[in-house]
């Protein structure tokens, strides 16, 4: 199914994450490398100095200037390249505070359908097992007349799944199958309790521009309407 604008686009913001993420790991790696090689060519030097290769340390003292300097651009590129996480990160939070609306409305056929396919097949369930039990019941009645044979002995109780098919009956009695995607009692609950403080702490003063007036009456509209629905 080809996703739709706003979900194709989160998508890319979090590709963008990703990259940054693989880049700093990597930056990290190439400046722990050079770190070990500063490492490696100083003991190389104390080596050198307590063998007495006096032209030996001073060949190696210019290789670890060179690397040192290798390792410090390295390092900052390392850093640099970790401050771009946070921005990436910001920048997939704030795409999503921004446009979520429009994100579940994309999600929503998707979650329709997820919900749909779980349905049936839980009522599928359900039938392949009743069939089984009608063609279990054939098969001990015909057992009940095989000489030194029983439906008891040798007819199997029940399949594996018929603790997962009561389960499944017991649910599809209790209720619908829920969509993946949110139902919004929480926040819907969260906003009308915060309308509903606002609302109070408006009426407890004893001063009220016009402003605050028209504030509380859509309050109480928007109150109302939370009650309906």
């Amino acid at each position: 199914m080809a996703k739709s604008n706003h979900l194709a686009r989160l998508d890319r913001v979090r590709q963008d994450l990703h990259e940054a993420r693989v880049a700093a790991r990597q930056a990290d790696l190439e400046a722990d490398t050079a770190d070990a090689h500063v490492n490696r060519l100083r003991e190389e030097i104390v080596a050198a100095h307590a063998e007495g290769a006096t032209k030996a340390v001073g060949q190696l003292t210019e290789q670890l200037a060179e690397q040192k300097l290798i390792a410090d651009q390295a390092r900052m590129k390392a850093d640099g390249y970790g401050r771009r996480i946070p921005a990436s990160e910001h920048d997939v939070a704030q795409f999503i505070a921004d446009n979520h609306a429009a994100l579940f409305a994309e999600m929503e056929p998707q979650g329709v359908e997820a919900r749909d396919r779980l349905a049936s097949a839980a009522r599928e369930l359900i039938a392949a097992d009743a069939a089984w039990v009608a063609l279990r019941s054939r098969a001990d009645d015909l057992l009940s007349h095989v000489p030194n044979a029983s439906p008891a002995a040798d007819s199997p109780a029940e399949h594996h799944l018929a603790a997962a098919v009561r389960e499944v009956r017991q649910a599809l009695q209790a209720g619908d199958v829920a969509r993946p995607t949110p139902h919004w009692r929480g926040k819907r609950s969260h906003e009308q309790s915060e309308r509903a403080n606002l609302l109070a702490k408006l009426k407890g003063k004893p001063k009220k521009s016009a402003q605050e007036e028209r504030q509380m009456e859509r309050l109480r509209h928007e109150l109302q309407s939370d009650q309906a629905a």
